[in-house]
């Protein structure tokens, strides 16, 4: 967030405009209905650290094969590296389970409530290598048994359009502006207001 120098005008526009998308996003979400499986997922009794382990021996496994049929430059590497692990790290810290647990709201709730505020590196960027690398480390898993299927996380990759506009809209948040809590309260769906 940067601090703007808008007009009340310009601040209710902005207001409005976040009311509409967060609208759109809760009714096109509304619609998924999760895997049975996923409405008994359990917080794993393991510590975040062993949890944290689990996955990204997993991303190193990933990164190793990608790197033998897909070379990339290392920048590139180390950027997917990142994007793997702060993915990892919020699974096992905030969730309290393993990358290979996830579904759709673990996923929701990373890009949509937790990465934008808490990440000092949000970006287009840098969302857009998390969902990419993301993909491919799902379908890495299926196909190497880690995981049945990618059913559990399918939904939410038409979300990257949406995960983006969101930073964008959080990006113009002015904390001084007298209808920032409307408008954070609306971002993040602390607003229910139709």
């Amino acid at each position: 967030m940067t601090r703007m120098h808008r007009t009340e005008g310009e601040d209710i526009a902005l207001l409005h405009e976040i009311r509409a998308f967060a609208r759109d996003l809760r009714r096109s979400v509304a619609r998924i209905a999760p895997p049975a499986e996923d409405e008994r997922r359990r917080v794993s009794e393991k510590p975040p650290r062993d949890l944290l382990e689990t996955s990204l021996a997993w991303v190193k496994q990933f990164v190793l094969a990608e790197a033998q049929v897909r070379p990339k430059p290392p920048d590139d590497t180390a950027r997917e590296v990142y994007a793997l692990w702060l993915f990892a790290s919020y699974m096992a810290e905030h969730q309290g389970l393993s990358v290979m647990d996830t579904d759709f709201d673990a996923l929701y709730e990373f890009f949509f409530w937790w990465y934008p505020r808490q990440c000092g590196d949000a970006s287009p960027e840098l969302t857009e290598t998390l969902f990419g690398s993301l993909q491919d480390f799902f379908q890495f898993l299926v196909d190497k048994g880690a995981l049945s299927d990618t059913a559990a996380v399918d939904d939410f990759w038409g979300y990257r359009d949406d995960a983006l506009r969101l930073l964008a809209l959080y990006e113009q948040l002015d904390p001084e502006s007298p209808y920032f809590e409307e408008q954070f309260d609306a971002l993040f769906g602390l607003d229910w207001q139709e």
